[in-house]
């Protein structure tokens, strides 16, 4: 039990450093642009562009999901409209908890 609770934290660690550094990334891509990415494609997209092959894999798995403000991802890309705010989550099940919280990551 001691060895499997061990490997539960050591995911979750993973998971939390992966959103934090894509919260990195992203704080980046706004100073250029002026906006968040609309969709999860395309921040998986900017990840690779940007040489973070190995994060842009991480973060395209299911474990991560990822939403913007607003919530309608094509009007992050018309012109005018820029998403202002967005929300990374990563569910306690990707981990095997069933007690702990969700990883929330935000701007």
């Amino acid at each position: 039990v001691s060895y499997s609770g061990t490997q539960n934290q050591a995911r979750k660690s993973n998971y939390k450093s992966s959103a934090e550094s894509v919260k990195l990334k992203l704080g980046e891509y706004f100073t250029d642009k002026n906006r968040y990415p609309g969709t999860k494609a395309e921040v998986v997209q900017y990840l690779t562009d940007i040489g973070s092959a190995t994060l842009s894999t991480e973060f395209a798995t299911a474990a991560y999901t990822y939403t913007t403000t607003p919530s309608t991802p094509t009007q992050c890309t018309t012109a005018g409209v820029a998403c202002t705010a967005y929300l990374i989550v990563v569910a306690r099940s990707n981990w095997n908890s069933t007690t702990d919280t969700d990883i929330n990551v935000t701007p």
